[in-house]
């Protein structure tokens, strides 16, 4: 499997038309102190100043502790996946991998 590492929050990551099976994304990055939120989404194109369609967006509310999946196409939001809980807490390093399988991402 090939990897793409960040560490930086925030952080923008052009996928472009690498992002295919087999291939995944770790995220290694620690919860900012006082946000209230915070994003990674994994944009299509090569141009991360266009921002038009979006893979995989990923809200990670620490307010109303949950966290919320969605995907953008042709600058529109698709359906809302909202999961209860987040697995880490201020000031917490975490790690996240994005793998890509044929059909979804885990």
């Amino acid at each position: 499997m090939e990897l793409i590492e960040q560490t930086n929050i925030p952080t923008i990551i052009p996928i472009g038309k690498n992002f295919t099976p087999g291939k995944g994304i770790k995220i290694r990055c620690m919860v900012p102190q006082g946000s209230s939120r915070f994003t990674i989404t994994l944009y299509c194109g090569q141009d991360v100043k266009i921002q038009t369609d979006a893979a995989l967006h990923i809200s990670f509310n620490l307010k109303s502790n949950n966290t919320t999946l969605n995907t953008k196409q042709k600058d529109n939001w698709g359906r809302e996946c909202t999961l209860p809980g987040i697995p880490f807490d201020y000031g917490d390093n975490f790690e996240i991998l994005i793998l890509c399988d044929q059909f979804y991402y885990k």
